[in-house]
């Protein structure tokens, strides 16, 4: 498929077609207000402009082989023009090595005074074959590969299995000692189409307050090359109880181990408190939902949830008046179906009922004795709730 990409990006004859794809790309990476300007008639020193506040981005597309000198054409047609702006982007259909980039883009800055960002054939092969190949299927003619689906539902269950599978084989970003986890993901609508989402460089702890569940004192925040990461530490333990990780697209990852005790309780063997799991599992996705709404990511979007590592643990309910407090799980793994969310209003606690419900079935329960979808929390519990929230902050 890379070669396929690459060939037909290199061999696009039409020229009017090649800006269309270009602004087309251009517009799902954020440039939104793109305008198109050379596709008929005479461009005034650029094929598109982006407006934008701090200065129009100017916008030039080439599939000249000589692509440097046709770049260095169209700066001087820009400046002759007296277009204003700081940025200047530059797409072409030909390969560009990383020190050819980096020559260009000091050229550009010290003859012009612009900011030049650059997309070559390799680059746009990585949008067309991950994120938008829609657009790779229209302008190309390269239909998806077989088995890839476009359903964003699927693509979000998809994306969370293999992000379950890795977190098993220790693909994390950060270490932690349990075999044990809640792994929940969040994946918005267009977390496959626009890979630049959220703004990672303007993330930090002390604002945003990323937590994975549990009764965390505080952690650290650092960035990787997916995106951010937040970690806390067990206020019982001192040990890391996860992390969360914000991917650029958008999507939320979110493991969990400190809702896992693996102390023996009487000799019943691990337990998860069914308390902490219902509500910091509601607190969290809460908080998590807030968080992309600040960022302006658009719904829909689908939660998907695994259990693992839970074979054996009885989901406790600390309840005296039940006579049978046994809810073990036989399975070691638990995945309930994905939820959709399309609103930032919804309850969250309804909107996770049928998924909690899921995983209080495998340890042997019809459903949650903690939540009723009419009356709500358990009234002995219902008055707990904010003691429990506040004490997680």
């Amino acid at each position: 498929m890379y070669r396929r990409t690459i060939e037909a990006l290199e061999h696009f004859t039409d020229y009017v077609e090649f800006e269309r794809l270009c602004s087309d790309i251009l517009a799902r990476q954020g440039y939104e207000g793109i305008d198109p300007q050379g596709v008929e008639g005479k461009d005034g020193g650029k094929d598109a402009l982006v407006y934008a506040e701090d200065g129009d981005i100017v916008c030039h597309f080439s599939t000249a082989k000589e692509w440097r000198s046709k770049l260095r054409s169209d700066l001087q047609k820009a400046n002759e023009n007296d277009l204003s702006g700081e940025k200047f982007i530059f797409v072409t259909n030909r390969k560009v090595g990383g020190t050819e980039k980096d020559s260009v883009k000091e050229e550009a800055k010290d003859e012009y005074g612009w900011a030049l960002d650059l997309y070559d054939a390799e680059r746009l092969r990585v949008l067309l074959d991950n994120y938008h190949q829609d657009l790779r299927e229209d302008y190309l003619e390269i239909s998806p590969e077989p088995g890839l689906t476009t359903d964003l539902g699927e693509r979000a269950e998809n994306h969370h299995t293999e992000r379950v599978r890795k977190i098993q084989q220790g693909e994390a970003p950060v270490d932690f000692e349990s075999d044990s986890a809640l792994i929940i993901h969040i994946v918005p609508k267009d977390a496959f189409s626009n890979p630049y989402q959220i703004e990672v460089g303007e993330l930090s702890y002390r604002t945003d307050k990323m937590k994975p569940l549990g009764r965390n004192v505080g952690g650290g925040f650092s960035l990787n090359s997916k995106g951010a990461v937040y970690t806390d530490t067990n206020r019982r333990t001192d040990s890391l109880d996860g992390y969360v990780q914000v991917f650029r697209t958008g999507i939320i990852e979110s493991v969990s181990t400190g809702i896992f005790d693996t102390l023996n309780l009487d000799d019943d063997g691990p337990y998860i408190p069914s308390q902490d799991f219902e509500f910091f599992l509601t607190l969290r996705v809460k908080e998590y939902l807030r968080f992309l709404q600040a960022q302006g990511i658009a719904l829909p979007a689908f939660i998907c949830l695994t259990l693992t590592g839970v074979s054996g643990f009885n989901l406790l309910t600390n309840n005296p008046m039940e006579i049978v407090n046994h809810n073990y799980f036989d399975e070691d793994t638990i995945q309930p179906p994905k939820t959709k969310v399309v609103s930032y209003e919804e309850d969250v606690r309804e909107l996770l009922s049928n998924q909690i419900d899921v995983v209080w079935n495998a340890a042997g329960r019809a459903r949650s004795p903690l939540y009723d979808e009419e009356e709500g929390w358990d009234s002995e519990l219902a008055e707990h709730i904010d003691e429990w929230i506040n004490s997680s902050r």
